[in-house]
């Protein structure tokens, strides 16, 4: 685990692929010794505009560490497989709480294109700490999120009540998480060591909230205080550290225990498939 340093900045991007809609949204984290600040702009998944927004926030600073939010390989290479990070987030209590799409399906592969994109777009236009590329990163400077299962990891069991209509999972997490307690708030101060610029209530956008987490996201790996799922081959999903996930009223943290049952299940079926890659749990 490493302190940040006394001023720096990292950024999330929320991937869409719209190209008329502003469906794609871009948060820069920056600091200094007391305060966490963050602007955060949207566009479509036209290449031109998200360079623009890259540039307009990031050019007076080095940026010391990228999450996005989308299936990313180490090399951003392209993989047509499901992944053993999708695989960790799907099974047991996961399957209604924080699945995530399958890289292999027609949606995952789509999304898998604009997020590889993305992160070559940053690579190119986007003055980046040069780092060691070990996992999570799967190329220097950046790894992948995926906001459901970040916040989930946040909430108590008995916070995830079923859904009512079409929302979105995620903003109900955000919700939940800003109004019991102030929780992501604090979240937000723990991994950073300084104080919020503004109230996380103000952020009300579906995209803003997800670039935004994607933002948490780098500064945990930037900090080396993360867990992250997956494998070698074909990549990481970075979660909060473990002493921030909740604990249940029975004083077990619910996603530690479906982490620990789907990596056995995931153990016994590669037994009978040896060209699969061996999935993991790493971090904090």
């Amino acid at each position: 685990m490493y302190s940040l340093p006394d001023s720096g900045a990292v950024l999330g991007l929320d991937v869409g692929w719209s190209t008329k809609r502003l469906s794609t949204a871009i948060c820069l984290f920056s600091w200094n010794l007391e305060i966490v600040d963050w602007r955060i702009m949207r566009c479509t998944a036209e290449e031109g505009q998200i360079v623009d927004l890259l540039q307009s926030l990031a050019m007076d600073h080095e940026i010391l560490a990228v999450a996005i939010d989308g299936p990313l390989a180490p090399g951003l290479r392209h993989v047509s497989v499901y992944r053993s990070c999708e695989a960790l987030l799907s099974r047991g209590l996961m399957q209604k709480r924080c699945k995530p799409g399958q890289t292999s399906s027609p949606t995952g592969q789509k999304l898998h294109r604009y997020a590889t994109n993305a992160a070559r777009l940053v690579q190119r236009h986007v003055r980046l700490q040069r780092g060691v590329c070990t996992p999570p990163y799967c190329v220097p400077a950046i790894v992948e999120a995926f906001p459901n299962a970040y916040l989930a990891a946040l909430l108590r069991s008995s916070s995830f009540v079923p859904r009512k209509g079409k929302r979105n999972a995620s903003d109900i997490y955000w919700d939940r998480l800003v109004d019991e307690g102030d929780r992501l708030d604090k979240h937000a101060q723990r991994l950073s060591r300084r104080r919020l610029a503004m109230p996380l209530n103000s952020i009300t956008n579906h995209d803003d909230r997800a670039a935004f987490v994607c933002g948490l996201a780098a500064l945990a790996a930037l900090r080396g205080d993360y867990v992250a799922v997956g494998d070698e081959r074909h990549g990481h999903i970075v979660l909060p550290p473990q002493t921030e996930w909740a604990v249940d009223d029975d004083g077990t943290r619910w996603m530690a225990e479906s982490l620990r049952a789907n990596l056995a299940t995931m153990d016994r079926d590669r037994d009978s498939r040896r060209d699969q890659p061996v999935a993991r749990v790493i971090g904090n």
